[in-house]
């Protein structure tokens, strides 16, 4: 079975592709923030006191107590399930107990707040906080939330957001491109160096103390890789406000905004993929990990993402075709699915058989074996582990098998040489085939038929007349030689005792350019023959046919190839190849006997004299020639051949050749360029006017003279085809 690679990709990006769901359709109410405390837990906080509590991986929501509706949340944070904050309009800041209760806590102004940062403390039941707010409000505690003081900054308006990832060190962001950093806890707070940004920022996220983004007005992307000394613009796919940024390392981030506005991005920025078929405005966005994250905003909205798998354009094809035993390279890209399941399907999906489980995602690639049961509806799936509603399945494809077995001869069979037999063999998904016979069980072989259409399922041969043996086989294989293949059982083929016998005295034929010849065969035979003479010009392609007389002697025919002027099939310098073929009439008999048409008999041509005429000169044009030396040369050496225009000297002669690989010509004294052997032609120019070939076979043994023309001349060999002299010496004005 050959090994095939046939490649489909399944590439998923975040391009508009991701499932989202809706968790809690029930809400009107805007939402403006979220906090996953891992992938099973989480609170949502919004307008008019609500805030719920999102379990079993947010597919239940419970309003929590406690909080009264003329407040509106802005943002929330928690270090453990029993301790979170939030914080909205009117200075209000809220803390949940341990039974779920959201108390309110002493808050030392009345401005809006809008974001807060927690980090856990020493002990675990104290905690510190830093909340950000309009006018510059800086709040910090260092119990929890129970004591909420003022820090100082002068720098700046209105505080949007604010993170520490550290007890030490943190970031807010405001209006007019502001940020601010403290490295000691929020004691003292100095502006970063110019962002080069003068719009609101709304959002702010940092991985770690080097890699940081913020994002505001009309789309704008910052970012940091050395702690915020310095920021850069990042390439951004929108121009509504983003109001939020979070993520879960440098690399895999997500921002929201307004209008329905979702980018991802997986590669720390460097390009962000805007997802669509949003409408609402959205305030705050969390994530647990690739495989888990939130967005939520106005009038209640809120979306789940489980991440996307699907085909790209340059999937698996419908009704694709695969053989049993092809490799197929899956290849894969993910969002939010760090791992994926492959299964497959021979009924349409109807059942799925595994085919790896637990992939990852990155780098995304898996060699399949095609399975060993054909199918004409097989499905390959994809589908994410741990979220097995994930999932994409490919297009209907196809598996099969390749076969070829040979149905006639059988092992025992008798063939008699010459007759006419059909091969017959049973295919299934093969093209063309190729047929050989062995003689005496030998590796050797040799070719009946080549690229013959499988589906006929026989071939017409003509039994080979071979030395007579009984371990003959027939092999068929594949064309290309990679597909399946068969040989039959060890068969018979043996001479017919009662064949015609052929008798041809070649050395007695002496043919000359111009003139009839006249071919006597005797041909004895016990049953009454019709006898053919199959004959054709040396290197010709196609044989004719002519019937074979009886001259009224006994066993004895003739057939006479007349010689016409300007025939194209008269005898002429290129010799004549023949074979005779004799068909045994008898009832009971289908008997062909013959010289074969693969070793024909050559009959040379004597010739007196060789000569062409050459084209003149055309005023204001070169002239070239296509001159043929006419027989095969005793020695084919340049050096040899052209030893009568002397040494080789640029300014007397000059030989090129086509060389095709480098579609460019080379000369011979620069490159290896071969000699004049059969199949070669050359460019020559030379001061002289003619050059003598030397001596040949199949011709009267004499030298050939080869008159030259002005500029340049193609000298080549005889042409293995039929081609006319008319045909080869035109004029042109270029090589």
């Amino acid at each position: 079975m050959k090994i095939k690679i046939a490649m489909f990709l399944l590439i998923i990006v975040a391009s508009g592709k991701a499932q989202w769901f809706t968790q809690n359709d029930t809400l009107s109410q805007s939402l403006g923030g979220i906090f996953l405390l891992n992938s099973q837990e989480g609170w949502v906080v919004g307008d008019k006191g609500i805030v719920y509590h999102l379990t079993s991986a947010g597919y239940h929501w419970e309003a929590e107590k406690g909080l009264p509706v003329s407040e509106n949340f802005n943002d929330v944070s928690f270090v453990s399930a029993a301790d979170g904050w939030c914080v909205g309009t009117n200075g209000s800041v809220y803390k949940r107990n341990q039974q779920g209760t959201w108390n309110q806590l002493n808050s030392p102004t009345a401005l809006y707040l809008c974001g807060i940062s927690t980090i856990s403390g020493s002990n675990q039941n104290i905690h510190l906080l830093w909340i950000s707010g309009f006018s510059r409000t800086i709040l910090h505690s260092s119990n929890s939330g129970v004591v909420l003081n003022f820090q100082n900054s002068t720098i700046g308006s209105a505080y949007r957001d604010i993170t520490f990832i550290d007890q030490n060190r943190g970031w807010i962001v405001g209006n007019s491109g502001v940020i601010i950093r403290t490295t000691n806890g929020g004691f003292s707070w100095s502006e970063q160096l110019s962002s080069g940004i003068t719009v609101r920022l709304y959002g702010l996220y940092f991985a770690n103390p080097d890699y940081g983004w913020a994002v505001g007005q009309s789309g704008t992307i910052i970012a940091t890789t050395d702690g915020g000394s310095s920021w850069f613009s990042q390439s951004s796919p929108t121009t509504e406000r983003l109001n939020a940024i979070t993520g879960i390392d440098p690399l895999h981030l997500i921002a929201v905004g307004e209008n329905g506005t979702v980018i991802l991005t997986s590669n720390g920025g460097n390009t962000w993929i805007a997802e669509s078929g949003f409408t609402s405005s959205f305030n705050d966005a969390a994530m647990i990990d690739t495989e888990n994250y939130w967005i939520v905003g106005e009038n209640g909205a809120n979306y789940y993402s489980e991440g996307t798998i699907q085909f790209s354009e340059d999937s698996i094809a419908s009704n694709e075709r695969f053989e049993i035993g092809d490799t197929i390279v899956v290849s894969f890209e993910t969002t939010f699915n760090s791992f994926v399941d492959i299964h497959y399907s021979l009924s349409g999906g109807n059942n799925w058989i595994l085919v790896k489980e637990g992939l990852q995602a990155y780098p995304g690639s898996y060699n399949w074996i095609v399975p060993s049961t054909t199918s004409t509806d097989c499905r390959l799936r994809i589908r994410s582990t741990t979220k097995p509603q994930v999932e994409t399945i490919s297009e209907p494809f196809k598996i099969f098998k390749k076969s070829l077995n040979i149905t006639a001869p059988m092992a025992g069979d008798t063939l008699i040489g010459g007759e006419i037999f059909t091969i017959r063999w049973q295919e299934s998904n093969v093209t063309t085939v190729s047929l050989w016979l062995k003689i005496n069980l030998t590796p050797d072989s040799v070719i009946i038929g080549d690229n013959v259409t499988a589906s006929d399922e026989q071939y017409e041969w003509e039994v080979e007349r071979v030395i007579q043996s009984n371990k003959c086989q027939i092999r068929i294989f594949e064309t290309d030689g990679d597909g399946p293949g068969d040989i039959s059982g060890p068969f018979t083929i043996a001479f017919d005792p009662d064949a015609p016998v052929i008798m041809v005295d070649v050395n007695s034929i002496e043919p000359i350019k111009g003139q009839d010849l006249l071919i006597t065969a005797t041909i004895t035979d016990n049953n009454p023959t019709i006898n053919h003479l199959l004959y054709r010009m040396g290197g010709d392609t196609t044989y004719r046919s002519q019937k074979l007389i009886s001259s009224g002697v006994q066993n004895e025919y003739n057939a006479t190839i007349q010689a016409r002027e300007g025939d194209d099939f008269a005898i002429n310098e290129r010799g004549l190849e023949f074979f005779i073929r004799s068909k045994d009439t008898s009832p009971d008999s289908n008997i062909r006997v013959y010289y074969t048409d693969e070793n024909p008999q050559y009959l040379p041509v004597i010739l007196d004299s060789l000569h062409h005429e050459i084209l003149s000169s055309t005023p204001g044009k070169d002239i070239y020639q296509m001159i043929s030396i006419p027989y095969k040369l005793d020695d084919t050496q340049i050096s040899a051949v052209l030893d009568d225009l002397g040494p080789y000297d640029p300014h007397k002669w000059r030989l090129w050749m086509w060389l095709t690989e480098d579609e460019d010509y080379g000369e011979f004294t620069k490159v290896k360029i071969g000699d004049f052997s059969q199949g070669r032609s050359f460019w020559l120019a030379a001061v002289k006017d003619k050059f003598y070939s030397g001596a040949g076979q199949s011709f009267k043994p004499d030298t050939f003279s080869i008159d030259l023309d002005q500029g340049w001349n193609q000298i080549g060999h005889p042409f293995a085809f039929t081609v006319l002299t008319e045909d080869i010496f035109n004029t042109s004005g270029s090589p």
